[in-house]
């Protein structure tokens, strides 16, 4: 038989190749040929619903239903047809094969998109047909005559059908599914999360600050917040103990009864940004908790701290300080309300100050807890603060080296330590002004950068090329140059040096945006290039921009230029030259947006496009004009000088022009 050549067979082989790549399917195929059954007996049909339908755990479950048709016709008024089909209604698919797998009964049902499939039986085999009649007369049920699943070898027409039968399967999660979006109700230092689970089991949400990485779901369940969901039923899970008025990332995952656990990947989907509300505080803020005690008669031994409010109140508002000694171990009180706060009133006006300064002086070496309550005025959350006193010649505790940030602009870079420092003041002689980088830190770039403390825990690096530490890359505090601030009357000399560190220099939360400038001319003559100047963009950070972008559309369309989008992305990949469109590119009486795309390599883009109109005229001539200027930032007392420059297109018929008549605007 001469079949190979058949639409039907080569539509058949096509479709095998198809299904055969699918991952997790059990496929099924036949071809048909005058009374043939080439491939797929009856025998290979009962076999594949018999022995291969079969789901090797109560985890797996049927999700896809795909079935293909091709068949060629050579009989009178029975036409050639395709059809392809697919389901993926779990529901539908696991009433269909538990019909096909049975050996009597019918099924007939759609899938909710209009086509009918039917399962029954002729001559005791099982038949599955899409858009068909139930009927076992030869008429019907023979392959071609219908888009059928019946090898029937008794079907002696002309015709070649091709079907091939898909049904793929996965892995039933076990845990709850979580609807989302999640319901977040604010309050100021909590955030209700509420959703509805599918099945029953735990689940477990947490809230974190901005640019926190999930290393593992454990993450969330650390943070101690969960509750027991029911089947189809909403659950809700109050995160508490959060700041005011502050942005979290709320995360949740489920786990089921049988600890059965939600991967990661789909936990971190569940990311929903909720913002705490505003509420009035008071917060003590101190340099350090770690304090030396007080030595009665000596003024200096005072340790100052400051009472904070967060908004300006409305009326007079009075402030009460009280410390209270406590258990280091298990923070109950010894002794309660020490005069050991001076003053201990602040008072705030409506337009005075926000901070008011108060001396602790503790005489007794431990631990103690500061309180700042409203006592007059307006309703404010109480301020707390932990403090341990140590020995006054006890050194205090030897400071780390937290964290390195980028500024939002990247020219600098912020190293914080953990508690108040020397500042180096033993090694650097300059340490008061500013100082060369490498005194105190290695990174790339180092040699060449500018070191200056803005505080005792703070050093700003200015970063001045020609090599730059990337994102994420190292800074290494080599140690041997900063200590703990000298404390009065301890041997300041004997403290030990802060211990080296390497950090990584963390992206700043806010990143100053690139600023694209394009000058083009509004117009140009028929027979011209298109000159486009990028040169004065700024907000690469001193770096290779991480990325350009050329776009370029007909105006006022979506549609893009292809070739000269191509064309830009392939020859200007900087912006320190002028960018030019050739002329042969050009389409004359055409419009082009131009747009350019600048990412620096904090990953922050920015954009901007320009118009540019190709006169469609032989008879006029547009000339070139191009300004230059001196400086891109200039003071309000400094000249701004800017120069035109005119030249006339060499092509046309108007190239007689000597003069040219400015105007600015």
């Amino acid at each position: 038989l001469n079949y190979v050549q058949d639409p039907a067979y080569k539509y058949f082989l096509n479709r095998t190749q198809t299904v055969n790549v699918i991952p997790q399917s059990i496929n099924f195929g036949m071809f048909f040929y005058k009374g043939l059954p080439v491939v797929g007996t009856f025998s290979d049909w009962e076999t594949y619903q018999q022995q291969q339908l079969v789901l090797l755990s109560s985890e797996q479950e049927f999700s896809v239903l795909q079935v293909y048709f091709k068949t060629n016709s050579r009989e009178a008024n029975v036409p050639s047809r395709l059809g392809e089909f697919q389901c993926k209604k779990r529901e539908f698919i696991s009433k269909f094969i538990q019909s096909l797998r049975s050996s009597t009964g019918t099924f007939f049902d759609n899938c909710a998109d209009g086509n009918t499939w039917r399962i029954f039986s002729c001559n005791g085999q099982r038949v599955f047909c899409v858009n068909c009649r139930q009927s076992c007369v030869k008429t019907e049920a023979c392959p071609g005559r219908s888009l059928t699943f019946n090898p029937d070898p008794t079907c002696t027409y002309n015709i070649a059908e091709a079907a091939v039968l898909s049904i793929q399967f996965g892995v039933t999660p076990l845990y709850p599914a979580l609807g989302s979006p999640f319901n977040i109700t604010a309050s100021p230092t909590s955030l209700s999360v509420s959703m509805n689970s599918s099945s029953a089991g735990t689940v477990f949400c947490g809230a974190f600050r901005a640019n926190t990485t999930l290393k593992s779901v454990w993450d969330i369940a650390a943070r101690g917040n969960s509750a027991l969901c029911s089947p189809h039923k909403n659950v809700t899970i109050v995160l508490n103990n959060l700041m005011p008025n502050t942005s979290y990332q709320v995360y949740c995952f489920s786990q089921d009864l049988t600890g059965q656990v939600m991967p990661l990947e789909l936990a971190q989907a569940t990311k929903q940004i909720a913002k705490t509300t505003f509420q009035k505080a008071i917060s003590i803020v101190a340099v350090s908790t770690n304090i030396p005690q007080f030595i009665s008669g000596n003024l200096a031994s005072s340790t100052f701290m400051s009472v904070q409010l967060n908004t300006q109140p409305k009326s007079t508002l009075v402030v009460n300080v009280t410390a209270s000694r406590v258990n280091c171990n298990t923070g109950s009180p010894i002794q309660r309300l020490m005069q050991i706060v001076s003053p201990s009133r602040a008072t705030f006006s409506p337009s005075g100050a926000l901070t008011s300064q108060f001396a602790l002086q503790a005489s007794t070496t431990g631990c103690y807890e500061l309180e700042a309550k409203s006592i007059q005025g307006e309703s404010y959350l109480m301020g707390r603060l932990n403090v341990t006193v140590r020995g006054y010649r006890v050194a205090p505790p030897v400071p780390t080296f937290d964290s390195a940030v980028y500024s939002s602009d990247g020219l600098s870079v912020l190293a914080t330590f953990s508690a108040s420092t020397d500042q180096g003041s033993s090694r650097i002689s300059t340490f008061a002004t500013s100082f060369v980088c490498s005194q105190m830190f290695n990174f790339t770039g180092a040699r060449t950068a500018v070191c200056s403390w803005q505080s005792l825990t703070t050093v700003q690096i200015v970063l001045q090329g020609p090599s730059y530490p990337g994102l994420l890359g190292s800074l290494n505090y080599t140690g041997g140059t900063v200590r703990a601030a000298c404390v009065t009357g301890s041997a300041c000399s004997s403290y030990m040096f802060v211990s080296s560190r390497v950090v990584q220099i963390q992206s700043p939360s806010i990143i100053q945006a690139p600023v694209v400038l394009l000058q083009a001319p509004t117009s140009v003559a028929f027979c011209t290039n298109i000159a486009v100047d990028p040169t004065g963009s700024t907000g690469s950070a001193g770096r290779p921009w991480s990325d350009i972008q050329w776009t370029v559309r007909w105006f006022g369309t979506t549609r893009e230029v292809a070739n000269i989008t191509r064309y830009l992305n392939t020859n200007y990949r900087t912006v320190a030259q002028v960018a030019v469109i050739p002329n042969e590119l050009l389409a004359a009486g055409s419009q082009y947006e131009i747009s350019l795309q600048l990412t620096n390599f904090l990953g922050r883009s920015s954009s901007l496009a320009t118009v540019v109109t190709v006169d469609s005229s032989t008879n006029t001539s547009i000339p070139d004009v191009v300004i230059y200027g001196g400086q891109s930032i200039v003071y309000r007392w400094q000249a701004l000088r800017l120069y035109a420059k005119v030249a006339q297109p060499s092509c046309g018929k108007l190239t007689s022009f000597r003069k040219f008549s400015f105007t600015w605007s």
